[in-house]
This record gives structure tokens, sequence and C-alpha cells, in this order.
């Protein structure tokens, strides 16, 4: 964990931070209608996560919320147990967090984990398990067995989170899609696919993904102009399709200019760091700032 600033998505520990970057009325959906977790139900109820087979059980944000936290988890629980225990606390607004224990699920299964991600779900949070694709140059039966690792060891896992996706929409058909599937296809647990190619993407990879980080990058970087406005198609789809990540935010000002820019993109998921791209996910942010940033993601 902790090296340099990367070139698009998140980093397992010991790699690099990338570069920032369902309807329910008929507006395009990238064809995933009856299975897209994480909309919000026109009833104002919340939608569950995972597809429409009647088997998910944790729901999503409910449709009052303005936003939530979601987190990269790359922390050791055993290591720090009270880290774990200060984002389970702040439930139900920080709502999505992704395990990672060696950049994916590791060798064998870990009680640790599998007590905090139990203490997760008790307090309705949904946790997805780190795999990286390497852009889709990885092979992708390494990746599917990394899949079958996480639903072998921990098999109340929510779900996949890819990291090191391709913004390559020729790599969809190829990669992408087969590996959607391959999730989609687990038994037991949830099947959440959440993809992150840390830059804004073309709208196809939307048909292989649940939820995607469309910017992960600093704080400099989100407010400089150079990240592109919301192409059109954007506005077709929840904002819980899509999950910013703003690394040094230095002040709680810049946390919540962050926060705010987050809500006009219509951005579901959030987390802003005060923490640089070294330490973003190692290091949980606390104290003021976080109480700050839980208040203004929830709308208090």
């Amino acid at each position: 964990m902790g090296a340099a600033l990367g070139s698009g998505g998140v980093s397992g520990q010991g790699g690099a931070v990338g570069t920032g970057g369902s309807s329910l009325n008929g507006t395009p959906d990238g064809g995933l209608l009856d299975s897209a977790p994480l909309d919000v139900a026109r009833d104002g109820r919340a939608a569950q996560v995972g597809d429409a087979s009647g088997t998910e059980k944790r729901d999503a944000p409910a449709a009052e919320a303005a936003q939530a936290i979601g987190i990269p988890m790359y922390v050791d629980p055993s290591a720090s147990p009270s880290t774990w225990a200060q984002v389970t606390g702040a439930a139900p607004t920080v709502a999505l967090l992704v395990a990672n224990p060696d950049s994916g699920p590791g060798v064998s299964v870990q009680a640790s984990y599998t007590q905090a991600i139990a203490a997760a779900h008790a307090v309705g949070q949904i946790v997805v398990g780190y795999v990286h694709t390497s852009y889709g140059s990885r092979n992708i039966a390494q990746v599917e067995a990394d899949v079958d690792a996480w639903y072998s060891f921990y098999p109340m896992i929510d779900g996949i989170f890819s990291d090191e996706t391709s913004t390559d929409v020729g790599t969809i058909a190829r990669y992408y899609q087969p590996l959607f599937q391959y999730v989609k296809g687990k038994a037991g647990g949830q099947r959440l696919v959440v993809i992150n190619p840390g830059t804004m993407i073309d709208e196809p990879f939307m048909t292989v993904a649940d939820v995607v980080v469309t910017f992960e990058d600093t704080y400099a970087h989100y407010t400089d102009g150079s990240y592109p406005a919301n192409p059109m198609w954007m506005a077709g789809y929840s904002r819980w399709r899509f999950w910013h990540l703003v690394l040094a935010a230095t002040t709680a000002a810049d946390m919540q200019n962050a926060i705010s820019i987050t809500r006009q993109r219509n951005v579901g998921y959030v987390y802003v760091t005060d923490q640089p791209p070294t330490t973003a996910y190692s290091q949980i942010v606390n104290g003021v700032y976080w109480q700050t940033e839980i208040a203004v993601t929830s709308g208090q």
C-alpha cells in the first residue's frame, strides 16, 4: 500500500493509485434494467443489492439519502480493528466497503476479515472483494480464480471490485463482459460488480458493472477543469451507479467543496480524504474532518 499516483484505478496493497478519473422509467440503462442493484425504487423504497433473482437481502441506500460514503478499506482488521469499528459505526452513511487482504483475497481465509465483513453486514453495509485486471491484460483465468477464492473464503461477500479497469471499449466483449457474467453466476453471497477505471468511461461499460468509479484522483485535479463534464448519457442512470474517490483534499473546506461537486455530477457514492494517494486507503480519515464528511454526505 502506498505508491506513486498511477493511471487509472484504486490499487491493491503495494500498488499505485490511479488517475481520476437503471433507469426505472425507460431511459437507457446499459442493459441492466433488471439487475442494476443500487438504483432507487420508484415507490421510494430502497432497491436491493445484486440481481433481480430475489436472492439478495441487503438494501441500497434509501431513496431519500443524499449520498453515501464508499471506502476502499485497505486496512487489515486484525492490525487496526479500531479503524474498522470507526467505519462500521458510521453506517448507514458509510454504505459500501472494499475488502482487500493482499491485492486480492489472499491465499486462505482470515478470521479477522470474516469478522469484519460480518460486523459490516450487521449494520447494513455492503462489502465487495478486491481483484485487479491490469487494464484487461491480466489472464482472465487468474482473475476468475481470485473471484472463486473470495466466494470460497468469504461466502457472505457481496460482490467483486474490479480494479485497474480498461477504458478501451474493445475490451468489453473479450474481457469485462465474461468477467461480469462470471461474478453474476456465483452461488452464495451476493453478486454486485464494481469496476474502477478511475476516470470517465464510454456508456457501453455500464453493461458490465453495477457501480463504476468514474473519478479517482486528487482534489487538485478534480477542481482544475481537467475532468470532463458529464456526458449526456449519464442523465439516464441513477446516481447510485457512480462512485468518486477524491484524494488529498487537505482541508475540511476542500472536502465539502468536493462533495458539492460530486452531487452536481449526479454521483451517489463518494469518499473524500485528506490523505495523499500513497496512504489514501490505508489511513482512513477521522476526527472533525470525518464527522463533517459524514454530516455533509448524508445531507444533514
